[in-house]
C-alpha cells in the first residue's frame, strides 16, 4: 500500500509540474489566461513567503505580491525567455520585500561577532513541527508564525530564505549585500531564537490547555 500511495503522489507531483510548465510556457507566449493562472497558482504559496519576510502584514504582501506580477507580465509582453521561472519569481519577490523593508528602515545589517557552533539539523524550521494530528499541527504552526514574529528581523530575513525558500548562503549574501559569513552567523543565531520562542510558546499552550481542562 505505501508503494501505491507513493506511486500515485509521484505521478500528482509529475502532473502538476507539467501543468505548471505548460502555463508558464503559455503566459510568456502572451497567453493573457495562463498568466490569471499563474498569479492565482502561485497567490499561497508565495503570497505567504511575502507575508513572513514583511512582519505578518498582509495588505503589504499582497501589494508586493502584485508588484512581482506586474514585473513578470513587463518581461513577458518583452519576449523575455525565463528558463527556470520559479526560482527567478521567488527572486524578484525576495528582492522586491528587501527593497520595501530597506525604505522603511525596518531592515538594517549589523556586524555580528563569531556565532556560537550550532547543529543546523537542530533548529530546521519546519522540523520543530510534531506529526500527531492536524489539530496540533495547526496549533503548532501558528505558534511558529508568532515565534517568527517575534525574531530579529535581521535573524528572520535569513532563517526564511534558506530554510523555507532554499536559497543558498551564497544566494542571500548577494541578495542581501552582505558577507556569507554574516549570512552564517545570522541563520545559526536565528534557528537558536527561533526554537527558544518556539518552544516558549508551546508550554504556554499547553499550559492553557491544562488550565481549561475540568478534573
Amino acid at each position: 500500500m505505501r508503494e501505491v500511495a507513493r506511486a500515485s503522489r509521484t505521478s500528482t507531483a509529475s502532473a502538476d509540474t507539467i501543468l505548471l510548465a505548460g502555463a508558464v510556457a503559455d503566459a510568456q507566449a502572451g497567453n493573457d489566461e495562463a498568466f490569471t493562472w499563474l498569479f492565482e497558482y502561485y497567490r499561497g504559496s508565495l503570497g505567504k513567503h511575502l507575508y513572513y519576510l514583511v512582519s505578518g502584514d498582509w495588505n503589504t504582501a499582497y501589494d508586493l505580491y502584485q508588484d512581482t506580477f506586474i514585473i513578470v507580465y513587463v518581461q513577458f509582453k518583452k519576449g523575455t525567455f525565463i528558463p527556470d521561472f520559479q526560482p527567478w519569481l521567488y527572486r524578484v519577490a525576495t528582492n522586491l520585500a528587501i527593497d520595501y523593508l530597506r525604505r522603511k528602515k525596518k531592515l538594517m545589517f549589523v556586524p555580528l561577532p563569531e556565532s556560537e557552533t550550532d547543529d543546523p539539523a537542530e533548529y530546521t524550521l519546519f522540523g520543530l513541527l510534531s506529526e500527531d494530528g492536524p489539530e496540533e499541527r495547526v496549533c503548532e504552526v501558528d505558534c511558529i508564525r508568532r515565534a517568527l514574529a517575534e525574531m530579529s528581523l535581521q535573524y528572520r530575513t535569513c532563517v526564511l530564505l534558506q530554510d523555507l525558500c532554499g536559497y543558498s548562503q551564497k544566494e542571500i549574501a548577494e541578495l542581501l549585500s552582505i558577507t556569507e559569513k554574516a549570512v552564517s552567523s545570522n541563520v545559526s543565531r536565528g534557528r537558536k531564537q527561533l526554537r527558544e520562542a518556539y518552544l516558549r510558546m508551546v508550554t504556554e499552550l499547553d499550559e492553557t490547555r491544562k488550565g481549561g481542562q475540568i478534573s
